[in-house]
């Protein structure tokens, strides 16, 4: 029986990785369009910024992408299980894993299972029998599971506005 939804935080449950471009162009005083734009100009430079902003912990700021906590709930209400999926690099950064479990859990976003893999296919494959629906942001992932796995349901999820270029300011709560 297919009862498991395999769900992505970064860019599914948040916006990411706004988030993470307004930092850097805050941080950097830079006026970058993209990330991808950052790793093509400044290799380098985006590594250094990419451990910085982990360091920073900026991650337990993130506000939940609208919609995002009423379709696990529904999802939950149909008898699916919600595993969450993230690469988040909790091996480097001690404290990953556990802001990162504070955010779902201050957020009201339910799942029964939170798995740390970079490799998320690997993890997958294993399960595979069981899964009817992976959400995620990853556009290699769902071509990859719709290869391998063309009974599982792969949505991507895109960017719902451009906010790459607001102006980040540091109120009290959250910041976006």
């Amino acid at each position: 029986m297919r009862n498991i939804v395999i769900v992505d935080i970064d860019g599914c449950l948040n916006n990411y990785p706004d988030p993470f471009l307004l930092w850097i162009n805050h941080h950097a005083d830079t006026y970058y369009d993209s990330i991808e734009e950052i790793e093509k100009i400044a290799p380098d430079e985006y590594q250094e910024y990419k451990s910085a902003y982990r360091k920073s912990k900026f991650q337990g700021q993130f506000l939940v992408k609208p919609g995002a906590v009423k379709c696990i709930n529904k999802l939950k209400d149909l008898g699916y299980s919600i595993v969450i999926i993230t690469a988040r690099n909790h091996y480097s950064y001690d404290f990953v894993s556990r802001n990162t479990l504070n955010w779902l859990l201050e957020n009201n976003i339910y799942f029964n299972q939170i798995i740390f893999e970079r490799k998320k296919i690997d993890y997958i494959k294993n399960i595979h029998q069981y899964v009817a629906l992976v959400i995620d942001d990853n556009p290699d992932l769902i071509d990859g599971l719709r290869h391998k796995y063309p009974e599982i349901m792969g949505v991507k999820f895109g960017k719902v506005d451009d906010t790459s270029k607001r102006p980040l300011e540091f109120p009290p709560g959250k910041i976006y």
